[in-house]
């Protein structure tokens, strides 16, 4: 979860603003940057229904299923990237976002492995 978090924070809540904001403002910045980060996870994406019996109930088998899982995910993490652009410009910091992200993930990891045992 540390490798990821700051690496993702550092990219989509503090560079990619900054740099889309110079030009697009603050607030179509942040939607563009959520966006990346939101084309960020296809490729994790793809393989979700593979590894996640639950993904597979939900979503389907086949190229729907993935097509849906992926589109599912894009969109959930677009918008957890605005809401994480908010935190961030709130906070005036990126350590607040990356002390979340982390504390998110291993949550998520945390429940993963609870479930599966």
């Amino acid at each position: 979860p540390l490798g990821t978090a700051v690496l993702e924070e550092t990219a989509f809540r503090a560079v990619l603003p900054a740099l889309f904001a110079a030009r697009w403002g603050v607030r179509r910045g942040c939607v563009a940057a959520s966006l990346c980060f939101g084309l960020w996870h296809v490729l994790p994406a793809l393989g979700l229904n593979e590894v996640n019996p639950t993904a597979t109930r939900v979503f389907g088998t086949g190229a729907g299923g993935v097509v849906a899982a992926v589109v599912f995910a894009v969109l959930g993490t677009a918008i957890a990237g605005l809401w994480w652009c908010w935190v961030r410009y709130r906070a005036r910091s990126v350590l607040a976002t990356i002390i979340a992200h982390i504390a998110s993930n291993s949550v998520a990891y945390t429940i993963a492995f609870l479930i599966s045992r």
